[in-house]
């Protein structure tokens, strides 16, 4: 369309201006892009501030170049994303679409249209894309752009006509939920975008940004939206909608841990704490000059530091110098044994080999380990949040958590890559499950006998009905079949997912410790429950699929190149609970625990035999 009558003159200038600037520049300049005249006229199109009335204003045109903006951004190259940079270079979020959604809220057409542009901005990153470090920048500023106003409340309340009309909603009331439920995804997203792409933290107050996100969607009572949309989506109408229910879900709880919900207020100060000796005296020391002594100081301590480092170094390497000749890659030491009455060891002597260049390198371990794999770090929490995270955590699962969960799980149970979800999926799903098993786990744990017998004992229910969902046997063998897919595929191949490795590691330790809390807190039903299924377990010890077989294979080959340290603890922790459920079951048994085992071949002949016969 290449009408510039409805743009205002003077945002086609600044556009134009920002545009020719940013080509000026050798560092940040970028290809021409196609039609970009246009582009600037359908952005200027929009509408413009009033400073006299202190509103906004939109143009007659202003519902067709949404429309138009639509079209550009569906043709956008998703690798280069030329028209995304243009239209967050030019800042049309802040300056012409957010205000233009809270000035004209009544008008359902320009906010509808104006919610899918918006939506196309905030799509998730493309990991193969171009400058992902600068896509990462400019969709937090668009998430910004949403935290001091009414626009995410206004964009939810599309969908009051929709609801209201459950359960016979049409397809368009069905696509203007999903719209929305898109768009929350999206800023969730953007907060871990970098985090997923292993992007250093391109600003400082990100991790700030988490909490004041998902304390604005609390007020905006977006996620009451969504657990509602939760607790029915085992319905058709919102059945296509539970995986991106899950991702919204997981987002929010995604870089926070369950023990964070339970810890401790912090006592508000009171006033400023008065100064420290310490810090006086560093004062006064740097007021009356002091600060160069200091610093002379710091250094003395440093190289004393360094050189002690090196001589105790130098002794390391001169105390393994006398040790026996032996191979470089070798990492034991040659001995011989003689069969006499004593029973000494004697050791061999060392070679005679002149010219032996014996540094450190000689006797470093076998193993190239390389780097360690980074931890991923954890977003801070306040008071605050904490009270909403743990207000959300509790809603969802007395509501919507086993629904959910329920509707998802047997999609998943195809398998991957017959599967219609993505690997993606597969390691939400297991991350949210792990995260709702171990809070309610920490819950229990911390529970007093009295509140157990009020609230549960009395009325008949099980503690743990809440995660009924997680705790079952389809849900055991999910986990198990996935697990040992990922367990045998070599470390160097690339169908090997670590994160997905992890991730179901991780849950089903959390299910044995909840199967063994159940054993010792439960009722009587879910002690018979537990019972039954930690024997189900640990029956089958053959090495190809049997739980404590698999997971001493995992230990085995333990890559702390691409596994975290955390992961290291995890595996530990599962191998105490697998053993202690051993020991369990043994003592219960009068024989012992009879475990699964192979068949003999002499009895397999003896089999085969008599089929023949």
């Amino acid at each position: 369309r290449g009408r510039t009558a409805g743009a205002p003159i003077g945002l086609c200038e600044e556009a134009s201006e920002a545009t020719m600037a940013a080509q000026v520049q050798p560092p940040t300049s970028r290809r021409p892009l196609q039609d970009e005249d246009l582009l600037i006229s359908v952005s200027g199109g929009l509408g413009r501030f009033d400073e006299d009335a202190n509103v906004y204003r939109k143009d007659a045109d202003c519902l067709e170049c949404l429309k138009d903006l639509q079209r550009f951004l569906r043709r956008d190259d998703p690798y280069t994303r030329d028209v995304f940079h243009r239209l967050c270079q030019w800042d049309l979020v802040a300056t012409d679409l957010v205000p233009l959604v809270v000035q004209y809220q009544d008008d359902s057409d320009v906010v509808y249209n104006a919610l899918k542009v918006l939506t196309f901005l905030t799509m998730p990153v493309d990991p193969e894309s171009d400058d992902l470090h600068v896509q990462c920048r400019e969709l937090a500023r668009i998430k910004d752009c949403f935290l001091a106003n009414d626009a995410v409340a206004v964009i939810v309340g599309l969908l009051s006509r929709p609801l209201s009309r459950y359960p016979r909603l049409s397809e368009k009331d069905i696509l203007v939920v999903q719209l929305v439920l898109t768009f929350v995804r999206n800023l969730l997203c953007v907060d871990s975008a970098a985090r997923d792409l292993g992007i250093d933290n391109p600003l400082a107050e990100e991790d700030e940004r988490k909490g004041n996100l998902i304390s604005r969607l609390f007020k905006d009572n977006v996620l009451e939206l969504v657990l509602l949309v939760a607790q029915h989506c085992n319905e058709k109408a919102f059945k296509n909608d539970a995986s991106l229910v899950l991702h919204i879900v997981y987002q929010v709880f995604e870089g926070f841990s369950p023990l964070q919900l339970f810890q401790k207020r912090q006592p508000k100060a009171s006033g400023k704490q008065p100064p420290s000796s310490s810090s006086s005296a560093a004062a006064a020391s740097r007021r009356s000059g002091g600060g160069g002594n200091q610093s002379r100081q710091d250094q003395k301590l440093r190289g004393d530091l360094v050189n002690a480092l090196l001589s105790e170094r130098r002794a390391r390497v001169t105390s393994r110098s006398k040790l026996p000749m032996r191979h470089r890659l070798f990492s034991g030491t040659f001995v011989k044994k003689y069969k006499d009455v004593t029973q000494k060891v004697v050791f061999t002597q060392r070679s005679a080999k002149p010219d032996v260049d014996r540094d450190e390198q000689t006797y470093r371990s076998a193993g190239k380990r390389g780097k360690a794999a980074r931890e991923r770090a954890l977003y801070p929490m306040d008071d605050d949040l904490r009270d909403l995270l743990r207000t959300f955590t509790e809603s969802f699962l007395s509501g919507g958590y086993d629904v959910l969960m329920d509707s998802i799980r047997p999609e998943l149970m195809h398998g991957i890559g017959i599967s219609r979800l993505e690997k993606e999926d597969y390691i939400r799903f297991f991350r949210l499950s792990w995260f709702c098993t171990t809070y309610k786990k920490l819950r229990m744990e911390r529970i007093s006998a009295q509140e157990l017998h009020d609230k549960y004992d009395s009325a008949g229910l099980s503690p743990f009905s809440e995660i009924s969902s997680t705790m079952g046997w389809d849900m055991f063998h999910l986990l198990l079949t996935v697990w040992q897919h990922q367990i045998e595929i070599p470390s160097r191949a690339e169908e090997k997912d670590w994160d997905l490795q992890a991730s179901s590691l991780a849950l089903l330790k959390e299910m044995m410790y909840v199967l063994d809390l159940a054993y010792r807190i439960g009722t009587k039903a879910d002690r018979k429950a537990a019972d039954k299924l930690q024997r189900k377990l640990l029956h089958d010890d053959l090495r190809q699929s049997g739980l404590f077989p698999l997971l001493c294979r995992m230990i085995k080959n333990y890559n702390m190149k691409n596994q975290p340290a955390s992961q290291a603890g995890d595996m530990m922790e599962a191998l105490y609970i697998i053993i202690h459920t051993f020991e369990r079951l043994d003592k219960t048994e009068r024989g012992g625990f009879i475990v699964r085992q192979r068949a003999s071949r002499r009895r397999a002949k003896l089999n085969r035999a008599g089929l023949e016969e």
